[in-house]
């Protein structure tokens, strides 16, 4: 089975490079991850939604290979998950939503100038 993730700081000094393999569920990430080693390290399947954690495969000393769960992108204006609902602009300003769709741009903007503190920032 795969390791968990760890923030190392000895990966600068080892100067390793990391790679991740992300994309929508069920597009072959996991079996890519397994080619990639050579033999079966991680279980595959049919349905998507099977790879749950992120799992990480040191390949050699200086590359290790990040398998995610697959990524599903909002609909409409809003993401349920269980109970939670977020705006769209909420994905969007943390990446989880494909730039190339993003119609209206600035309520992400102002999310993040409202995070950063940017008015008392610059005035």
């Amino acid at each position: 089975a795969g390791t968990e993730l760890h923030l190392d700081s000895s990966r600068a000094a080892r100067r390793c490079v990391t790679v991740g393999l992300v994309g929508h569920p069920n597009v072959g990430k996991t079996s890519l991850l397994n080619a990639l080693v050579g033999r079966k390290v991680a279980s595959v399947s049919h349905t998507p939604g099977h790879t749950k954690h992120l799992q990480s495969w040191q390949l050699t000393p200086h590359l290790e290979v990040l398998d995610c769960p697959g990524l599903v992108f909002p609909v409409g204006g809003s993401v349920v998950a269980g109970k939670d609902v977020a705006p769209r602009h909420v994905y969007e300003t943390c990446g989880l939503y494909p730039i190339a769709q993003v119609r209206e741009p600035y309520s992400a903007v102002r999310l993040l100038g409202e995070a950063l503190h940017l008015a008392r920032l610059y005035g």
